[in-house]
């Protein structure tokens, strides 16, 4: 709306928000390593000609003959260093020639000429009163990335960000917020650094939500140029998972009265754990003889447990406990509704350790899985499952 819209000095409409600032004090971008970098220069401008130059300086040099002359220096800082300007000084002198500059006292902006309708331009970015959760405070949308990005990099102990445009978690919380229910389940499928991870952890603390969520990243590689790799990330779904790791830690330091679950599990998407048997004429006797295993050679117990969990169709985040039976490993998943064991010699004293198990945690029905080769004969197998029937354990099976 032309409410939104000022006539600069040279007839054009120039937005009143995303302006970026060029050249000026910035938290965000890089420091600067190297004087000769394309990134590094001072802008001299003086206003009544509309005279620019610019120039390669280190910190706390000034050129006085251009300031005697009434010229204003800019230059890009942070904390008593020098840090890059947003754009080249090619692409900055480009931008002066096409009047899109805008000069403050201190600052010089990108000027934003887009009329288009824009959905962060119809929402209020600015502080103002409003009630949350039933109490009055100033609120604010935290819609800009510049604080995503310092949020970021104390959370990442970092002084430069591991990846550009990062998430603002203020904004993604609300978003959130708007389903009315607090047990639900958000499905992020591109989730880069796992910011949506981040928001529900936090929603959940501040107003003690039980939000679950999924985030889904493939495992593409981080550029070597990149903060991220030189920080020792070789692909995005790594950085998620350490930013996950670090939030939650965070989140239980401030709020050490949280008693809500800021756990979480990585899978990734893999062939079944179990060998596929196909045997031809030839292959006949060998494929026999290695069927007695038919868990591939390179997967973990834990592999084929969530396979098994997958296909009784159970949630995978249940509580999973181990418990030492007869010198056997076994998992209980979902306080007793399922019994996973997978050690080799399974003998009847194991058995009888799951059927007390059962007693003890009392489930309305108790499933149980063992690998068909940890039994050493059939009739040990037998035995096994009549010693489970006594204690009510009719639903036994094997792979």
């Amino acid at each position: 709306k032309a409410s939104d819209m000022t006539e600069d000095e040279d007839g054009g409409f120039v937005h009143g928000s995303g302006k970026r600032v060029l050249v000026g004090e910035n938290s965000f971008n890089k420091y600067v390593t190297k004087i000769e970098s394309d990134k590094n220069y001072s802008v001299y401008y003086r206003e009544k000609d509309r005279q620019l130059t610019t120039k390669k300086e280190a910190f706390n040099i000034v050129d006085q003959q251009l300031i005697d002359n009434g010229y204003i220096k800019y230059f890009s800082h942070n904390g008593g260093m020098l840090v890059e300007n947003t754009y080249t000084e090619g692409t900055l002198c480009e931008l002066f020639q096409k009047r899109a500059l805008e000069f403050s006292s201190d600052k010089i902006y990108e000027k934003n000429f887009s009329d288009t309708i824009r959905i962060k331009s119809q929402l209020v970015n600015r502080n103002y009163e409003a009630v949350v959760r039933g109490k009055r405070q100033t609120y604010s949308m935290e819609l800009t990335t510049t604080g995503a990005g310092t949020d970021l990099k104390n959370l990442f102990d970092a002084t430069e960000l591991p990846f550009p445009s990062p998430k603002n978690i203020g904004y993604l919380k609300l978003l959130i917020s708007l389903f009315e229910k607090e047990s639900f389940i958000t499905l992020d499928f591109f989730s880069g650094s796992s910011s949506t991870a981040h928001a529900v952890m936090q929603l959940n603390t501040d107003d003690g939500g039980n939000r679950k969520f999924i985030m889904v990243q493939l495992p593409e590689s981080c550029d070597e140029k990149s903060e991220a790799f030189k920080a020792g990330y070789s692909n995005i779904a790594e950085i998620g998972k350490e930013r996950i790791r670090r939030a939650a830690k965070k989140i239980q330091a401030e709020n050490p009265l949280f008693v809500g679950d800021l756990g979480f599990k990585v899978f990734k998407l893999d062939s079944s754990n179990l060998k596929p048997w196909d045997a031809t004429f030839d292959s006949l006797a060998q494929d026999l003889a290695e069927s007695t295993n038919v868990i591939k050679d390179d997967r973990l117990p834990e592999d084929v447990l969530f396979e098994i969990l997958l296909k009784y169709g159970l949630d995978l985040t249940l509580r999973m406990d181990t418990h030492t039976i007869a010198g056997k490993r076994v998992y209980e998943v979902g306080a007793g509704a399922l019994i996973v064991c997978l050690d080799d010699g399974v003998t009847e004293a194991v058995a009888e350790g799951i059927g007390k198990l059962k007693e003890q945690l009392e489930p309305e029905v108790m499933r149980v899985v063992f690998k068909d080769s940890s039994f050493a004969s059939d009739a040990a197998k037998v035995n096994a499952v009549q010693v489970l029937k006594q204690y009510g354990i009719d639903d036994v099976k094997s792979i």
